[in-house]
């Protein structure tokens, strides 16, 4: 048996046959071996008892733990959103990325005249600032990977 990756849809499947991707169609001839290119950050090797392959993978630990106060404020002025709206009703903003790049602006001007508090949500306007800032960069990354919403 073989593992193989699909080179248009990326689909990670092992196959014993010569046949085609089974979610996009594409042929046999268009898939790739997978070659593990993961690696162990003591120098293990990955049959090694107590390895663990996750040298240069993403660590969200950093943010998680780093920002957990801010990130505790993010989800408050998300959960505000929620309740006065819908839940992930953001994402179906239309003109999103200009919308929620503009209400960052205006609560980092808000901030910058003075202003902690935002009146009407009464949450800090840098916790506003920073969920406005990663509704944006979903829109950018929309943008990037062709998954952009309206």
């Amino acid at each position: 048996m073989s593992h193989l990756l699909c080179k248009n849809c990326k689909h990670n499947r092992a196959t014993h046959e010569k046949s085609p991707c089974d979610i996009c169609d594409n042929p046999y001839s268009q898939h790739q071996p997978i070659t593990p290119t993961e690696t162990d950050p003591t120098g293990k090797s990955a049959h090694q008892s107590g390895a663990k392959l996750d040298q240069g993978k993403n660590r969200l630990g950093l943010v998680i733990n780093g920002f957990s106060r801010a990130l505790q404020e993010v989800g408050k002025v998300g959960t505000f959103g929620a309740e006065k709206y819908t839940d992930n009703g953001w994402k179906d903003v239309n003109n999103g990325k200009a919308r929620y790049t503009d209400a960052m602006y205006r609560h980092l001007l808000a901030e910058a005249c003075g202003e902690a508090i935002d009146p009407e949500t009464n949450q800090l306007h840098a916790a506003q600032s920073a969920w406005n800032a990663l509704a944006r960069l979903d829109f950018v990354l929309g943008e990037q990977d062709g998954s952009a919403r309206k």
